[in-house]
């Protein structure tokens, strides 16, 4: 879990591949396990944002960890993996201002990393480490714009490492981490 920070976890995965790994382990010891892990506040499991229990309990949640220095302590990743760091320093942020969280996945299956209620707008926040790319950018809006669409009131924010912009129809608002930590 700490290889793949901020990415869904599925339980079935997982025991599958400490199984090829010779490792034997039962389903509900990794699910006992995980608990621990969460129980300890080591790990923070985000729901999908729905109104359904049912898809809340059924779907995988996001992982995220209680600190990003044990991320880079257990990282195994030659390339530095910014946007994990990143992601997992938002939602940490977020979870400290007290929001009840989730994920989204719009009808065309693009996802929003953070979703919450504040009043009666809805919150989409996407998070990447930059936008400087064509396709990231159109990748991220798309999921903003789309996802917007199936809430009535939102407020759709963007948070990178530095860059900061509105979009041409005031809908999406881009921050840079820094001033991202100092508002609410």
């Amino acid at each position: 879990m700490l290889r793949t920070p901020t990415t869904k976890l599925s339980v079935n995965k997982l025991y599958l591949d400490l199984k090829s790994r010779g490792l034997r382990v039962a389903k509900g010891d990794v699910y006992i396990f995980i608990r621990h892990l969460t129980d300890s506040y080591l790990f923070f499991p985000l729901p999908i944002w729905t109104r359904s229990e049912r898809k809340r309990q059924v779907n995988p949640k996001k992982m995220y960890v209680i600190d990003n220095g044990i991320l880079d302590a257990y990282s195994t990743q030659t390339t530095e993996n910014n946007g994990a760091f990143l992601e997992n320093l938002v939602f940490m942020t977020l979870r400290r201002r007290g929001h009840e969280l989730g994920y989204y996945e719009a009808k065309r299956g693009h996802e929003v990393d953070f979703v919450y209620q504040r009043d009666k707008t809805t919150v989409l926040i996407q998070v990447s480490w930059t936008l400087k790319n064509d396709a990231t950018r159109q990748r991220e809006l798309r999921a903003l714009v789309e996802a917007s669409k199936e809430f009535k009131q939102t407020k759709n924010i963007i948070v990178t490492l530095d860059e900061e912009w509105i979009s041409d129809d005031k809908q999406i608002q881009v921050l840079p981490l820094w001033r991202f930590l100092l508002e609410d």
